[in-house]
């Protein structure tokens, strides 16, 4: 896993340098690394989706990250998307 994608979970970490997350394969809460394996998924698109509409919803999210991590979103709304 490159130092970038690390980075985003690393954000969220504990002084060991680990996350605590529900692990659904093992069905059970575990630490983990931010360069642990489950972290990484399969690339399932080709480069033109991933620079096109899978940039747009990369960068939503990293902004909605951004704000939890600096504790200034604290509750979610759901907003009706009217362009599906």
């Amino acid at each position: 896993m490159a130092d970038d994608d690390d980075s985003c979970i690393e954000r969220f970490t504990d002084s060991t340098g680990r996350v605590n997350l529900f692990d659904r394969s093992r069905n059970k809460v575990r630490m983990a690394a931010p360069s642990d394996d489950i972290f990484c998924a399969q690339r399932v698109w080709d480069q033109r989706a991933e620079a096109g509409f899978i940039k747009s919803i990369e960068d939503d999210f990293q902004a909605l990250a951004d704000e939890i991590a600096a504790d200034k979103l604290t509750t979610f709304i759901r907003e009706k998307k009217s362009d599906y």
